[in-house]
């Protein structure tokens, strides 16, 4: 048995245009509860952090303890938490971040108050305000514009504006006390409320310069907090009966999600998050309400709890809030999807394949790929966020081997190395991430062992099966196929499907 033979990955499948259009229409496997992986920001030298926002590419902002007690705007990337400062006062807290990495929220100046500010390359620029003293940023989107409320001086109350191309529109209060505009999308659609002195508030939809209010689900009381790409818009409203409920809106119609409390941000799957009304972050998606907390499998502290969600991105990472120590304490986490992966079968030349990318997984769901079909083995995977995990390094075979492309995943460096330079293999990437098993092929906590057998090379092609099954691999032990890593075949350990 050859090198390459033996490196000979696992089903690969080449997959192109089919993706996308299976990707499109959705895959038809049931659906399972989500799981996430908390991954802690840290703070700026203090005790507490608070996540506010989260971007396309996971940078999430928000405001954290410095060291020396005050609390300043932050932007956490994958280097880290990066204060902010002030506008020379001192304190100051991000709401949101673009795509571009631009944040905005509220800063203290040196007069002691407080200005919404734009944070671009590398600075903090003070917008200022509608003429007032105080002023704060909610939203902003990839072009830059900012939406928020200011005090318009000369003892007014709280406008609602819309910054773009440098200038700061005063948008009003739509005839009522108070106004707020807390969301825009990238086609400047506006998610607007306006507020009387008494309980009643309205919530508005703000399309190319024309006002819709959105209505209500039956009481006074509707506030809208966020909007997506397609004008879906969520918050809280009233019932007849004053029950405070989480809604979407979407096409002209307010959806009651049946969850008391708010719906803080939406993304374009139309993915609810916020917070419930006896503190406690929940998600609601494909139709179900979640408590986000029940939904970490690891990453929180014991005695922490997920308080608040303030954004969700379109690949579905959360930012999040946890309490800690009787609310003594709050601590700023991203939430990273559990991959799963899942393993198909093809009958015609007896080959298997796992993927954990969900657009393959739709593909191969909706028949995309002639001849593959799930075996009803899965397993969960770790995002490559998780820090002391290993990379999986992806593989799929040249043209060498008949009948058929394999795929080969490896999480050791030496393995991925010895690959990389070899020409009867492409290196796909980092697919995602596992830890390594003891080495008798232990592993601790929750996780399980991953299993990788080899068939030989039989039938002219190398192929490997990954399985969390002893079952399994005592079956394909009794056919021949070669265990491969340590304590009788680990090359992993991951989480139970």
């Amino acid at each position: 048995m050859g090198t390459r033979a033996r490196f000979g990955h696992s089903g690969r499948v080449v997959i192109a245009a089919a993706i996308v259009a299976a990707a499109l229409a959705g895959g038809n496997a049931a659906r399972a509860a989500p799981r996430f992986i908390a991954v802690p920001l840290g703070t700026l030298g203090g005790p507490s952090s608070f996540a506010s926002g989260i971007n396309a590419r996971g940078e999430l902002t928000g405001w954290a303890d410095t060291a020396s007690g005050v609390w300043h705007a932050f932007l956490w990337t994958s280097g880290g938490m990066r204060d902010l400062g002030t506008l020379g006062g001192t304190h100051s807290a991000g709401r949101a971040v673009n795509a571009r990495g631009e944040v905005t929220g509220w800063a203290y100046s040196a007069p002691g108050v407080s200005h919404v500010f734009l944070y671009t390359a590398g600075s903090m620029i003070d917008l200022g305000t509608l003429g007032g003293d105080s002023g704060t940023g909610h939203a902003i989107n990839d072009g830059g514009e900012i939406t928020g409320q200011s005090d318009a001086g000369g003892g007014s109350a709280l406008h609602a504006f819309l910054y773009s191309a440098g200038t700061m529109t005063d948008l009003g209060t739509n005839g009522d006390d108070f106004g707020v505009a807390y969301g825009i999308n990238n086609r400047g659609q506006m998610a607007i409320n306006a507020y009387d002195r008494g309980v009643r508030s309205r919530a508005f939809i703000y399309d190319d310069g024309v006002m819709t209010d959105i209505g209500s689900l039956g009481g006074s009381y509707t506030a809208a907090y966020a909007i997506n790409a397609t004008g879906a818009i969520t918050g809280i409203s009233e019932t007849a009966d004053r029950e405070p409920r989480v809604f979407l809106y979407a096409a002209g119609t307010m959806i009651d999600l049946g969850q008391p409390g708010a719906g803080v941000a939406v993304n374009d799957h139309g993915h609810v998050v916020g917070e419930t009304t006896i503190t406690r972050a929940f998600l609601h998606a494909h139709g179900t309400p979640y408590d986000l907390t029940a939904l970490v499998v690891e990453g929180l502290a014991p005695g922490e709890w997920l308080a608040y969600a303030g954004g969700i991105n379109n690949a579905g990472q959360i930012a999040a809030t946890a309490t800690v120590e009787g609310f003594q304490r709050k601590l700023a986490y991203r939430l990273d999807p559990v991959p799963l992966a899942v393993e198909y079968h093809h009958s015609g030349d007896d080959r298997y394949f796992v993927t954990a990318s969900p657009m393959e997984i739709a593909a191969l769901d909706a028949a995309g790929i002639a001849g593959w079909r799930r075996t009803g083995e899965a397993f969960g995977v770790y995002p490559l966020s998780v820090r002391d995990g290993a990379a999986v390094c992806q593989f799929q075979s040249a043209s060498t081997f008949t009948p058929g492309r394999s795929r080969f995943y490896t999480p050791y460096a030496a393995e991925c190395a010895a690959l990389k330079v070899d020409p009867d293999w492409v290196f796909d990437g980092e697919a995602f991430a596992t830890r390594l098993p003891d080495p008798a092929g232990g592993c601790r906590d929750t996780m399980i062992p991953l299993y990788r057998l080899y068939n030989g090379g039989k039938g002219g092609a190398p192929n490997h099966r990954y399985t969390t099954s002893a079952t399994v691999r005592s079956d394909m032990v009794a056919k021949g196929w070669i265990p491969e890593g340590v304590g009788g075949g680990v090359i992993g350990c991951v989480l139970p499907p």
